[in-house]
């Protein structure tokens, strides 16, 4: 790993963890509720519920209601429902109401206002509701039921509830029946509470509770034979739209990659020399299509060669050099060059790593933004807009995964975040990090960020797994519907075509390459021979390809004096261009650091829950409360 990636490297990856730490409390997607206290004297004298079940997947619903008054206009009773699975029909009251349409945070329901808003009532008070509920069925190899059978979110005591699920047609509830009890999203088991009992028979599923407290219920769930509805209406499960979605992306990626995204094939012909007129940083740019702050540092080795600058050390503390200006800068240098030289010497003789600060950072990025205008056109216009096009596709599939658990299933929009649509955007942005880097030259930081891009896509799919488990029982679907999604992101930063002009100069290159990776002895002094300057021309070369030690000991092999400098001197040249390298880096580091632990300071804060399945879960039952 080069030494400028290992600074940044450490300070990068501690924030990576501390995001991980604000995740771990938060992989639950327990929905939040809140209860009001009863009036005193208030409650539930007994609740008893019939449910009529037809083949068609349709519950007919009668609900005798006792309750205790104090003083109050009359009760109200929630129904919960999801628009796009089921719909409540029929609502009728043996008293007067009201019905109103309602959405809060977790769920859409039926608000059944029962009572006069002009007389309160006391005392022992007795409503009868009924409704029916016409339900669809996710498309899969078995048929389920899922019921809230005594209401979880009632805001009073219960004294006794009983509810009966009467079934077309007989069951084997034998291990496929499963009752929740406790409050809103509770998964403690039916047979762990001494509140309820229970009482099956083929067609008939029969639960009794007594002396309930408020907001404690019961729902069941239950998988059944294949085609046990009839006439049934279908819907597609959500996991297997993630698994579609996923899968289409793929395909779609690897298809534009194949046509669009990859280069024609090039034999590298061994270059001694580097392209003329192509400078180091171009070089770089050239190879990966983006300029690095290490492609920049090899321009301070040009300068060294050409005699603008020169190199001051303290034989004390090596750490402590300087550059020292000898002399302008020529007027045929690049446009990029001049402005990177008068940015250290504006006003001064002397430039030292620790006057990098945040004004000469921009003017690093303008130099990177006109060595990149060297070459407009490098890479295929149509290659780089079907890589944008996948990274596209990819955030509204995100998108609609996040939308979908928060506004139609009621999952927690501010856990959301942070368990799927932050580990996602980082998942694209360590995906990018690792399609821009070169191999040979960055291959120890391009492994690290394909490390980190596979931790956050192994969160994403165990938060997105953990989410779609409990409704849909399909938690492998899901999770190999963003197992394709990551691997997409991975295949659009290879569709990435150069144009076909470039190819030679491409070839040329990475010949050139090679030839400081293998070149014998004899050759490179047969070279220092023709040119005593060839080290110095080819070095910032070497250095942006990530060869520069091994370079250098190259010529440590050489008897005789090739150049005007010792070898140590070569070691320390490429030593103090690493550190000022580091110096650069670590400034900007810092700015992004910053800003990272403020978001997530302020942001990322853990929480604790349940899966989203349990008793309050399924349709039926709601909860209630006086008014």
């Amino acid at each position: 790993m080069n030494r400028s990636f290992k600074k940044v490297g450490k300070k990068f990856i501690g924030i990576f963890l501390l995001f991980l730490l604000t995740l771990f409390p938060t992989l639950s997607f327990a929905q939040t509720t809140t209860s009001n206290s009863p009036k005193s004297n208030e409650y539930i004298e007994s609740i008893d519920t019939e449910f009529n079940v037809k083949d068609n997947f349709t519950f007919d619903v009668k609900l005798k209601l006792s309750v205790n008054l104090n003083n109050s206009h009359g009760f109200i009773y929630n129904l919960p429902y999801q628009p796009d699975e089921n719909e409540i029909k029929n609502i009728k009251v043996n008293n007067k109401f009201s019905v109103e349409d309602k959405k809060s945070t977790s769920t859409c329901y039926k608000k059944i206002k029962i009572g006069d808003k002009n007389k309160t009532v006391s005392g022992i008070q007795n409503y009868e509701i009924t409704y029916t509920i016409e339900g669809t069925q996710y498309a899969s190899e078995f048929h389920n039921i899922a019921l809230n059978v005594i209401p979880s979110e009632m805001k009073m005591p219960i004294k006794h509830a009983s509810s009966t699920v009467i079934m077309p047609k007989p069951v084997n509830w034998h291990d496929n029946l499963e009752v929740f009890v406790g409050g809103p999203n509770s998964r403690k088991q039916l047979e762990s509470d001494n509140h309820f009992t229970l009482e099956t028979t083929p067609t008939t599923i029969t639960i009794t509770g007594t002396d309930l407290p408020d907001n404690y219920g019961a729902s069941l769930r239950a998988t059944l034979d294949k085609n046990y509805w009839q006439h049934v209406k279908y819907l597609f499960q959500f996991p297997d739209l993630i698994l579609v979605l996923g899968s289409i992306l793929l395909i779609l990626s690897l298809i534009l990659w194949f046509f669009f995204g990859r280069d024609k094939k090039v034999i590298p012909v061994v270059q001694f020399f580097p392209p003329k007129n192509m400078s180091a940083a171009e070089a770089g740019y050239f190879i990966d299509g983006d300029v690095s702050l290490q492609d920049i540092s090899s321009i301070f080795i040009e300068f060294i060669d050409k005699g603008y600058v020169e190199l001051i050390k303290d034989e004390k503390n090596q750490k402590n050099y300087s550059l020292k200006y000898k002399k302008p800068i020529a007027d045929e240098e690049p446009d990029y060059k001049k402005e990177l030289f008068n940015a250290m010497f504006d006003g001064k003789k002397t430039f030292k790593p620790k006057q990098v600060d945040e004004e000469f950072i921009d003017t690093i990025n303008s130099v990177k933004q006109k060595i990149k205008a060297q070459y407009k056109n490098l890479f295929d216009t149509r290659s780089l807009i079907f890589k944008g096009l996948i990274i596209l596709l990819a955030c509204v599939m995100i998108f609609v995964i996040f939308y979908n658990l928060s506004f139609n299933y009621g999952y927690n929009s501010k856990r959301l975040l942070i368990t799927i649509l932050l580990p996602a955007l980082l998942c694209i942005y360590f995906s990018y990090k690792f399609g821009k880097l070169d191999y040979k030259i960055n291959k120890q930081a391009k492994i690290i960020y394909f490390i980190l891009l596979c931790v956050s896509g192994v969160f994403l799919v165990v938060s997105l797994g953990n989410a779609c488990e409990y409704i849909w029982r399909k938690k492998s679907v899901a999770c190999l519907g963003i197992i394709f999604w990551v691997i997409s992101l991975i295949v659009a930063q290879f569709i990435k075509r150069r144009n076909d002009k470039f190819n030679r100069l491409y070839g040329d290159l990475l010949g050139f390459r090679e030839f400081l990776q293998v070149a014998e002895l004899p050759r490179i002094v047969a070279l220092v021979e023709e040119d005593p300057q060839y080290f110095y021309k080819t070095l910032p070369f070497a250095y942006v390809f990530g060869l520069s030690d091994a370079w250098v000991k190259k010529f440590e092999l050489i008897d005789a004096v090739i150049t005007e400098i010792s070898i140590a001197d070569m070691m320390y040249l490429v030593y103090i261009i690493d550190d000022l390298n580091d110096e650069i880096i670590a400034v900007h580091a810092a700015q992004t650091a910053s800003k990272t632990e403020g978001f997530l300071s302020n942001g990322a804060g853990g929480g604790s829950g349940s899966s989203s399945f349990g008793s309050g879960s399924g349709f039926g039952g709601g909860g209630g409360s006086s008014w």
